[in-house]
Formats: C-alpha cells, sequence, structure tokens
C-alpha cells in the first residue's frame, strides 16, 4: 500500500503533506454523522480526507490536495473506476453538519447562550486533470476538526478490516 503523497511547490494556497498519517485524532461528533445516509467507501474517503488534512488545519490551511491513487489505497479500494470515488466526495459536500455550541462566557455570567449552526462534510470539491481531488472544510468545522473536545484515534490500516459502515463507526 502507498501511503505517501509528493509535496507539490510550497508556494501554492493548498497544503498536502508529505505522508498521510496512518492514525490520526477524529471529533466523536463527526463519526455519529449521517449514520444512514453515509456508506462504508464514504467513512473510509473521509477518514482519508482528515487525515490528508490533519496537520494542515493546524496551520490554519482549509483548501487540500490528494491524488485520487492515493485515496484508493488508503481506502482499499481495488477498481479503477475513479468516478466513484470523485461521487463519493461529491456526496460527502453535500452531507449536512448541525453543531450546538454553547457560549461559555455567557455561561459563566448564568446565561446560556447556544449556537447552533450547519455545515457541509466538506466545503467545497473538485477534480483537477490528472488524478487529483481537492477539498476544502469550513472555518468552523476545521476548528472542530483540528482540537476536537472528544475523539477517537482512527487507524486507516484498521478501517480496511471492516465489512460495513455499521462496524467501522462502531470501531
Amino acid at each position: 500500500m502507498s501511503n505517501s503523497t509528493e509535496l507539490t511547490d510550497t508556494s501554492t494556497e493548498f497544503f498536502q503533506p508529505a505522508n498521510i498519517p496512518e492514525s490520526f485524532k477524529k471529533a466523536v461528533g463527526v463519526v455519529q454523522i449521517a449514520m444512514g445516509d453515509l456508506g462504508l467507501l464514504h467513512r473510509k474517503c473521509y477518514n482519508v480526507a482528515l487525515a490528508n488534512a490533519y496537520e494542515g488545519l493546524g496551520q490554519g490551511k482549509r483548501t487540500f490536495r490528494v491524488p485520487v491513487s492515493v485515496v484508493s489505497d488508503w481506502c482499499d479500494f481495488k477498481s479503477h473506476n475513479y468516478q466513484a470515488l470523485y461521487d463519493v466526495f461529491e456526496e460527502l459536500r453535500v452531507t449536512h453538519v448541525k453543531s450546538v455550541t454553547f457560549d461559555e462566557k455567557e455561561a459563566q455570567k448564568g446565561r446560556k447562550r447556544k449556537r447552533v449552526s450547519g455545515d457541509g462534510l466538506l466545503s467545497s470539491f473538485a477534480i483537477i486533470e490528472g488524478g487529483i481531488i481537492e477539498y476544502s472544510f469550513s472555518d468552523h468545522l476545521a476548528e472542530i476538526l483540528h482540537e476536537p473536545e472528544q475523539y477517537i484515534w482512527l487507524s486507516l490500516n484498521a478501517q480496511n478490516k471492516f465489512d460495513s459502515k455499521y462496524e467501522l463507526n462502531l470501531f
């Protein structure tokens, strides 16, 4: 399995790490999103996208690139029908994420002010000639994804041992 990508021109606005980490912290809330709507391949692809983006999210980056062949390898996707992977990324873009947060400053004053907001799992998505997937996260979701209050350690190698989205979700 190939688990590295080559760095492109570092002067671009896109973040592309030298290596996708094999494991990373995944926000618990993202694990629980759209359980009925997302299939196993969707979940695997999103995990690869998060792993690819994790370091860059901590540096304030929001847009990322990854070769479709790397996504395919990490997802144990044995088909060369890359259109299926592109379709998965489009479906991730339109999957709604609702978050509820409370204003801590107001809570200290005895007033609980909550904020309800919505995002897509991905903010944008594009295919670049040559088999590159480019995607981005909203600022709000990027903050949640990089330093989650509650998280699990997710292993990309371990995710390929599961045969259903339910097994992966429980893992």
